[in-house]
């Protein structure tokens, strides 16, 4: 008896060290990406551009939500499926493709949001947005962090 509640809790203690280590790991990882100066800092819109931005992220922010609520459903959903003990792929499938969708939506979304972005900054303004849109859309790192995180207006940024 003793040896297992040893064995238990060494398993218990390696396993934490681990998954300590994972997060460690990907958390240099994320630092390591250069992100750059935050949005309205490098970009330095007037106060109708920065209006403008912000109401166009409350706009993309609740898509995003509402995507997010449809996807963890239809994953409810396909657990759900999946627990059957005579899974029906044909439902399954359509599950998953329901699944796609909901990330094309979001994808599309992004897109089209980073356009209205980019349409509302001055021909000056882009080549810094352009360079920040980049390095995010290829790390594969949310924009909308740096977008608002100065956007307070009077915060001296």
């Amino acid at each position: 008896m003793r040896r297992i509640l040893l064995w238990s809790v060494l398993t218990l203690s390696l396993a934490a060290n681990v998954t300590v280590l994972i997060l460690s790991v990907r958390a240099q990882v994320a630092a390591s990406v250069p992100l750059g100066v935050p949005f309205f800092a490098a970009v330095a819109p007037d106060a109708e551009q920065r209006e403008r931005i912000l109401n166009l992220r409350q706009e993309f922010t609740a898509f995003r939500q509402t995507n997010l609520t449809r996807t963890e459903d239809l994953r409810g959903q396909l657990a759900e499926l999946i627990k059957n003990d005579q899974p029906e792929r044909a439902r399954i499938d359509a599950v998953l493709a329901q699944i796609a969708e909901t990330h094309a939506a979001l994808q599309r979304r992004v897109v089209e949001h980073i356009m209205a972005v980019r349409g509302t900054l001055r021909p000056d303004q882009r080549p810094a947005y352009e360079e920040m849109m980049t390095r995010h859309l290829r790390a594969g790192i949310p924009m909308q962090g740096n977008c608002t995180s100065d956007a307070k207006p009077g915060s001296g940024r």
